[in-house]
């Protein structure tokens, strides 16, 4: 079951009342207070006539019409009219943003976005940063980058100085932004483990156990909404692509998933596991029956800056109570996403994917599982395809990215449903679409159209969950695929995974053993070889380990290919030199990061693995 919170049919001052209401509010987080201060802040009634005629100039000013439309009666160039205009969409964000910061003197910088050091950010204490709606960024020369709505108030930037003990350089950022920057960078798992502590002491957690309705005031309560909050907000802030709730016998273990690996959080009562999952399901739009949740699946969308973040939960039943896992997808603009020439790919393989990103017709499969990175490799692929001149439409089950110029459709999860991908993709054949983009090839009906729209002439890209190249090919011969109908539509698979990246402040180089050097290169004889290692500082929290560095596997049909193929899916590591030519596995990308210093050749065991 995919549940879509509705506005309507709720229970006057319910759970369900209060989110399905002004999103920009986020409402579940009950952090209104500093919602206060933020718009008290904002300068309601002074206009920017420079911002205005900027925006006039660059030919982007929404008209009266369009502002009424949305319900938008602030006045014109006002702070309040920049970040409503660019809520509703009639201005585009990352323009708006930096001609209104150029208006002031200022450079703009989105603090959700952007790099927030750990440094940074503690010199201002929590309470500064919500009573002056500012967070530190980063430092610079011992000055104290700060991201402010208002960058230009000499008496707030003389406090914060003050607040800081050292010089303060403002940037601009809009006040959602910085709102819910704070939020997010605040969370830590201190804050969430005391969270858990003083609600293990408190008298409600002997009562939550008692009755329904007694369980729907507890996940109301001041004390779980905390741990709530910090939970998403701390999985936003380490990049979680997936938070796993896994309950035992006594207690729930809390693990997240960042960058393809597990990473253990904390542990806590059963009860919190029953209450924090009761609140999942109620912002989903369903509750438990009697034995708890059946096998469900729903979603709930909250504000996040000027965008959203999703959250897709699904549940299953086990011995001790509903595993809970909880996806979390950030819509992105496309500014944020990044280049595959700043991704770091070896010079062969950029060739490769430059040559698949100019093709006109043949299916490109990406092949991934979840934590990956694949959706940022797919996103990528199609920030560079629509460079090109090309009538391009994407099918999404959730739509990521929005993308000028390029028609976007959501689909439904139910293959069989009137809006599934196969009847999607069907009616997309008649709308004369050169290029396809396809999140998410995973099931027969969907497989069969797309390899169809292929030979008939688009060209296709399509996510497929799958570990790796060689296992690519065998779920298209699952997906009921013939060998030969696939290797006839083949361009290529290209498969990626994520490695973690040694630190740049405690990077450190060393020889290798002569077994290690033996075990994966020729030639290496009378040669000095340099691997590298992170010794361990503040900066990576001792694990010499800061960010990840992408490993791609890639693998190129041509003619030849297509004939061994179409005899044989699983053709790889046959140790046909010629094939060989056409296929670069992932420990090749990897070895010629870790002679880069960009990742160790421990991490690249570990994701080759």
């Amino acid at each position: 079951m995919n549940c879509r919170r509705a506005s309507q049919g709720y229970k006057k001052g319910s759970l369900e009342e209060k989110s399905a209401g002004d999103r920009n509010r986020c409402p579940i987080f009950g952090l209104d207070l500093i919602t206060d201060i933020c718009n008290k802040r904002m300068s309601k009634n002074k206009a920017n006539l420079a911002f205005l005629k900027l925006i006039e100039e660059a030919q982007i000013t929404p008209s009266f019409d369009e502002q009424q439309a949305h319900g938008i009666s602030v006045k014109r160039g006002s702070l309040e009219y920049l970040e409503a205009t660019v809520k509703a969409g009639l201005l585009p964000k990352e323009t708006a943003c930096k001609l209104w910061a150029k208006s002031i003197g200022h450079a703009y910088y989105n603090p959700l976005t952007s790099i927030v050091t750990e440094e940074a950010r503690q010199k201002l204490s929590l309470e500064a940063t919500r009573q002056y709606n500012a967070l530190g960024l980063y430092f610079l020369a011992d000055v104290l980058t700060v991201a402010m709505a208002e960058p230009d108030n000499l008496e707030t930037i003389t406090k914060l100085e003050s607040c800081a003990g050292c010089k303060i350089s403002p940037v601009f950022s809009l006040p959602c932004e910085i709102f819910d920057a704070i939020k997010v960078h605040h969370s830590n798992i201190d804050r969430l483990s005391q969270s858990v502590d003083t609600l293990e002491k408190s008298e409600n957690l002997k009562i939550a156990g008692l009755s329904r309705d007694n369980m729907s005031d507890f996940i109301q309560s001041e004390s779980l909404v905390s741990i709530f909050d910090t939970l998403l907000f701390l999985a936003i802030k380490e990049k979680a692509s997936h938070i796993h709730l896994e309950p035992h016998k006594t207690m729930t273990q809390v693990r997240f998933r960042c960058h393809g690996r597990f990473v253990n959080q904390l542990k806590f009562p059963m009860i919190i596991h029953k209450a924090l999952i009761t609140r999942f399901g109620a912002l989903c739009g369903f509750h438990p029956g009697e034995k708890g949740f059946s096998l469900e699946r729903g979603s709930f969308t909250l504000g996040l800056g000027t965008g959203k973040a999703s959250f897709e939960v699904s549940f299953l039943p086990c011995l001790h109570g509903a595993k809970t896992v909880i996806t979390i997808r950030l819509t992105k603009t496309r500014h944020s996403v990044g280049s595959l020439q700043e991704m770091l790919i070896a010079t062969g393989n950029l060739r490769q994917l430059e040559q698949f990103a100019s093709s006109r017709q043949g299916l490109l499969i990406f092949a991934g599982l979840p934590g990956d990175g694949i959706s940022g490799l797919f996103n990528a692929m199609i920030k560079e395809i629509a460079s090109t001149s090309r009538s391009i439409h994407s099918l999404e089950d959730f739509i990521e990215v929005e993308w000028p110029g390029m028609t976007q459709s959501h689909y439904n999860l139910d293959p069989s449903n009137a809006q599934g991908a196969p009847a999607l993709l069907e009616a997309i054949l008649n709308q004369d679409a050169d290029v396809i983009a396809l999140r998410g090839m995973n099931d027969e009906a969907t497989a069969a159209k797309a390899v169809d729209a292929s030979l008939q002439g688009h060209f296709v890209l399509a996510t497929l969950s799958a570990n790796g190249v060689r296992n690519a090919l065998l779920k298209l011969n699952q997906l009921g695929l013939r060998s030969d109908i696939s290797a006839a539509a083949l361009l290529g698979v290209v498969s990626h995974r994520l490695a973690r990246r040694i630190c740049n402040e405690c990077q450190t180089a060393y020889q290798p053993s002569a077994e290690t050097l033996q075990k994966y290169f020729n030639d290496w004889e009378n040669q000095t070889v340099n691997f590298y290692r992170g010794e361990g500082c503040a900066n990576c929290q001792n694990s010499g380990y800061d960010g990840h560095v992408s490993l791609f596997e890639i693998l190129t049909l041509d003619d030849r290919v297509r004939a061994i193929m179409a005899e044989k899916l699983d053709f790889l590591g046959s140790g046909s030199e010629e094939l060989d030519l056409n296929w670069q596995p992932f420990l090749l990308d990897g070895l010629l990061k870790v002679l880069l210093g960009l990742t160790t050749v421990e991490e690249v065991e570990r994701v080759c693995r």
